[in-house]
């Protein structure tokens, strides 16, 4: 296919459309360096790390965007482990990465690219799986346990419906699959990112602790009380 029977076939016309793919597309490659360093790195560490990362983002992020921090986290790993490097270091530098990762997922993803709505975005949410609509925003709720305004939402909850047409994933499962957690991370994100800028949302708490302190104040509240003077 001619490059311009790929324009007008795929792209509307447009070539700003396949620019936009092309950037897209180049995201995700993987380089075989970092595949080589990767060899090379505390290979014992791989799963834990791996795990890591499933663990606090909430889900596994294309690999290809993961690469680069994964030397940095096994090495954070296996210094703590020896002693190398005080507990607080070791935290730090893992939540440093994994925030990392998880940014880079939401603007490759392009989650967070919308950010002056207009009445067609408002139209795409009542019309796009309207018979899903319902279900994918009380889900939302119930997994975050706030009530959206839509415009920080949307694209969590126009998400959710698309999972819902998976057959692995259906309306009326138990919360707390991926796919949840990842809905979750597009509105929290979305959510700082429109309260306080981007800085803001790019140093949002990882999903994984915000559950983990979510958990921790329900089972022992007096925890995170102010000690009395």
């Amino acid at each position: 296919m001619s490059d311009r029977a790929l324009l007008d076939n795929y792209f509307e016309s447009r070539p700003e459309l396949l620019d936009e793919a092309v950037k897209y597309a180049q995201r995700f490659k993987m380089q075989w360096n970092d595949l080589a360093n990767l060899d090379n790195c505390f290979p014992e560490k791989k799963e834990f790390v791996l795990d890591l990362i499933k663990r606090y983002i909430g889900y596994m992020p294309d690999r290809s965007l993961c690469l680069k921090h994964e030397p940095f986290l096994r090495a954070a790993a296996a210094y703590g482990e020896k002693g190398l490097i005080t507990q607080d270091q070791e935290l730090d530098e893992i939540d440093f990465h994994l925030k990392q990762i998880r940014n880079a997922d939401i603007q490759t993803g392009g989650w967070n690219w919308n950010r002056a709505f207009s009445s067609e975005d408002y139209a795409r949410y009542d019309s796009y799986l309207p018979h899903l609509k319902v279900q994918a925003r009380e889900r939302l709720i119930f997994l975050t346990g706030i009530e959206p305004e839509v415009e920080n939402s949307l694209e969590a909850e126009l998400f959710l419906r698309d999972c819902f047409t998976m057959e692995e994933f259906y309306p009326t499962m138990p919360v707390g699959s991926i796919a949840d957690y990842k809905a979750a991370t597009i509105l929290f994100y979305r959510s700082e990112f429109f309260r306080a800028g981007q800085e803001a949302s790019d140093n949002l708490l990882l999903i994984g602790w915000h559950y983990e302190v979510v958990k921790l104040k329900q089972t022992d509240p007096d925890i995170f009380k102010e000690p009395q003077s």
